[in-house]
């Protein structure tokens, strides 16, 4: 499992930084364009540009917010379900699935977008983007479908429901596997079989969830034990 993270460009001492960053780890993908809530489409284009250009031999791919934790061993587990149930994921993408929601008009509001940038009133079916979980075969189909469409900057919409609606590509909900907050009890997000969360602010919680996870597999990982089998796949 490799893990790669996609950025814009900031001012100059950042860059250097994340040039030393990635001269020493070698897992950044950057393109010059200002690094900013919206541009994630931007964002989102380069890696899926990258992705399809270097990782043809991928089965995968993960797309994950920054502020989102990730449980591992259930997501490999999701996965060999996947493969089991349904011989793995075919044109397709994984994922909390948001349906029937309305464009947001209110010039207040975060996501307010006007007429000129997206002109009707619903929006397609579309991933949360705090995660989501691509087909290999989805990733170039998505890239060169972005090339003759015009730019939207609500990622999540733009890459998972319009690039994947010309795409001709299809959702596959695996909606049990999120939850909003890792704020809650940590035996809660073990037995709900969770994968995702928003993360608590704190680095120091983020280590104890990180540590937690870390217990509860120590038995696996010495092959002694079996934990939870999932069944999120295909549940809404």
């Amino acid at each position: 499992m490799g893990v790669l993270f996609a950025m814009g460009s900031a001012d100059q001492d950042l860059n250097d930084a994340v040039k030393t960053e990635n001269d020493h780890f070698h897992d950044i993908i950057q393109e010059n364009f200002l690094d900013s809530y919206k541009n994630l489409s931007h964002k989102a284009i380069m890696w899926l540009k990258w992705t399809a250009l270097y990782c043809p031999q991928a089965s995968y791919v993960l797309k994950i917010d920054d502020d989102v934790f990730l449980e591992p061993f259930r997501l490999l587990r999701v996965i060999k379900l996947l493969n089991e149930k349904h011989n793995g994921l075919r044109k397709s993408i994984a994922c909390m699935i948001w349906d029937e929601m309305d464009v947001i008009r209110e010039n207040t509001s975060k996501w307010y977008v006007t007429d000129e940038e997206y002109s009707e009133d619903i929006y397609p079916p579309y991933c949360s983007g705090s995660a989501y979980l691509l087909s290999a075969d989805s990733v170039f189909p998505l890239y060169r479908t972005s090339l003759n469409m015009k730019l939207f900057w609500v990622d999540d919409v733009y890459v998972t429901g319009i690039l994947r609606w010309n795409s001709n590509l299809e959702l596959q909900s695996i909606a049990s596997t999120y939850t909003l907050s890792c704020r809650q009890r940590l035996k809660d997000f073990d037995d709900a079989n969770r994968i995702f969360c928003h993360m608590p602010g704190s680095l120091d919680k983020v280590y104890e969830l990180w540590n937690y996870t870390l217990r509860l597999y120590d038995t696996d990982l010495t092959g002694n034990k079996t934990r939870h089998l999932l069944t999120a796949i295909g549940d809404s």
